[in-house]
């Protein structure tokens, strides 16, 4: 007490000789002062440190090994430091040794070293760094036979690196002795209260500064709020506006009584409607983010934006507003580990997963919903587009009103339902519901048809109208050139030399799968060149080639049998005549 009353005093001294009180006006480094506080150069409020007082006991005390750097680490407010050579004796000659200090202390804390004694020889040096090694800034450099004591040197931090060499020679000193002190806010300094309505105000304990209509509330370390009722209680806090509350340490609040209780967590907006409730924008996760109006981001990493969003899952983010669907309130909401929900009322629950759009919902893990009314159930899911629904793992639902629940199964078009695994199914316009439950199967339906072309001019395809149960080739004469006329009776020849059975592909079930036909390889022999150019390839044989060579093969027939029949004809008529003579013969 006795120490802060001869502070006040010298302080008041200073007032006296240093201000110039005119009208009213005080002015500070200024014979006109035209403001109640004027001041002309630098303005400084400091906050009152104090440092430990305790003397480091022998648990406390190192002395330094020749070759190794010791570690100083420790929640402890004082240590001190001995040369190689220990207390009261000299340090040996060619030693290269030092220490790190790291002291784990609070917010706003710093080390203050204090040289003792130090008494070097020829050629020897003691180095000081502000930081953990080398690379940090110098602070204290001495060497070459210097001596003193009591020095006192002030860091930056609580970080303090520091080396010792000493030469070949002879010429060795006392060395030294260092004390480490931790110094920090104090919580004894004298200081007026909290203050409550409008005001500016610097708490110099706390390295806190506070302006507008101050509340009565706790006060961080190195934090500022300023506006109306706002609160900046965690330690490097900052609150803006009105009725924030920053309470997460490193947080920030902006707005309308938005809430950053998350550590290094920033809230902004105002508040919004929840369907049943209006609530404030709150960040609670460690480093998260809450913009807009009553969102909430609950989780680490987590961010809500928007309108009455919710980002609870890690690292997850939520982007849109409130939606409705019937008479059901749904929040846009990202409850799954890294996912993401955007839109109006999407949810994305599932862990990895991604919802887009309208009252959409991405349950399965790694799903993905986009659209109107979509869902994602399905583990690796995505549906898309319309009231689809893709319950199977590995699904696939898009278009209107479709549903895939079968796994690695596909729904595309209108209303079209797969249940089987490992089938896909295409719908048209048609309003009637299908359903197909086979397995591992293809299911299209176009009530008008297909229509499959293999040139980008339309020229040549196949096609299958409405009502059709087979293929048709295109063969219209409008689109064909080069016509050449076949050899019926060659085409006999060949077809007659052929070598023709049934068979089964390798790999099939004899018992089951056998056909009828050609080989590949024989056909193309035969048939593989008109004259004009290639006709199919030795492995395959397309039906409209194989229906050629029977229509100019059946049409040769069809021509030799019209000569046969005139011929046997005229054979029969001949008969006639014969009988006839020798029927009047008898």
């Amino acid at each position: 007490m006795i120490f802060m009353k001869k502070a006040y005093f010298v302080f008041l001294l200073i007032l006296i000789f240093s201000l110039r009180i005119e009208a009213q006006n005080v002015g500070i480094g200024t014979d006109n002062p035209t403001t109640k506080l004027d001041v002309s150069g630098n303005f400084k409020v400091s906050a009152v440190y104090t440092a430990a007082v305790n003397q480091p006991t022998a648990a406390q005390t190192i002395t330094l090994v020749n070759a190794v750097t010791s570690t100083i680490s420790s929640v402890d407010s004082t240590a001190r430091i001995y040369d190689p050579g220990g207390s009261g004796a000299h340090y040996p000659a060619n030693v290269a040794t030092g220490f790190l200090a790291v002291n784990n202390s609070v917010l706003g804390s710093y080390i203050e070293l204090f040289i003792e004694l130090i008494e070097l020889g020829t050629g020897d040096s003691l180095k000081i760094y502000d930081g953990n090694d080398g690379t940090s800034p110098l602070l204290y450099e001495v060497g070459n036979g210097f001596s003193g004591n009591n020095i006192t040197l002030n860091l930056s931090g609580n970080v303090l690196y520091c080396t010792f060499k000493s030469n070949a020679d002879a010429s060795v000193g006392a060395g030294f002795s260092l004390q480490l002190k931790r110094k920090f806010i104090s919580n004894n300094a004298s200081e007026q209260g909290i203050s409550t309505g409008a005001a500016v105000v610097f708490y110099s304990k706390e390295a806190a500064f506070r302006t507008g209509i101050l509340k009565n509330s706790s006060i961080g370390l190195v934090s500022f709020a300023s506006g109306t009722n706002t609160i900046a209680s965690g330690n490097s806090a900052t609150s803006f506006g009105s009725g924030t509350l920053a309470s997460g340490d490193n947080s920030t609040a902006f707005g309308n009584q938005t809430i950053a209780s998350g550590r290094g967590a920033v809230a902004m907006g105002g508040n919004g409607f929840t369907g049943s409730s209006f609530v404030n924008s709150n960040a609670i996760g460690t480093n998260s983010v809450a913009m807009g109006g009553g969102c909430y981001a609950t989780q680490t990493n987590s961010v809500a934006m928007g309108t009455s969003t919710i980002a609870s899952g890690y690292s997850s983010i939520a982007i849109g507003s409130l939606g409705v669907k019937g008479a059901i309130y749904s929040q846009t909401t990202a409850a799954g580990t890294n996912s993401v929900a955007i839109g109006y009322g999407t949810v994305a629950s599932g862990s990895y997963s991604l919802a887009i759009g309208a009252v959409n919902q991405a349950a399965g893990m790694f799903s993905t919903s986009i659209g109107y009314n979509t869902a994602a159930e399905g583990n690796y899911s995505t549906s898309m587009c319309y009231g689809t629904t893709a319950s199977g793992s590995y699904s696939t639902a898009m278009g209107y009103n479709t549903t895939s629940s079968g796994d690695y199964s596909t729904a595309m078009g209108k209303n079209v339902r797969v249940t089987g695994e490992g089938s896909f199914a295409i719908g048209d316009n048609t309003s009637t519901s299908a359903v197909y439950a086979g397995q591992n199967v293809m299911h299209m339906r176009f009530s008008n048809g297909y229509r499959f072309y293999t040139t980008g001019n339309h020229s040549t395809g196949v096609s299958m109208g409405a009502g059709a149960n087979s293929w048709s080739i295109i063969s219209d004469i409008r689109k064909k050139e080069f016509y050449k006329p076949a050899d019926g009776k060659t085409f006999l020849q060949k077809i007659s030399s052929m070598q023709l059975g049934s068979w089964n592909y390798i790999g099939q079930d004899k018992n089951t799968y056998r056909h009828y036909g050609p080989m590949a390889q024989e056909f193309y022999k035969h048939f593989g060149n008109d004259g004009v150019g290639s006709i199919g390839n030795d492995t395959t044989i397309a039906s409209a080639d194989i229906d050629g060579v029977m229509m100019i093969a059946i049409q040769a027939l069809v021509k030799e049998n019209e000569v046969l029949k005139k011929e046997n004809e005229k054979l029969e008529n001949r008969l006639k005549k014969v009988e006839a003579i020798l029927l009047k013969q008898e």
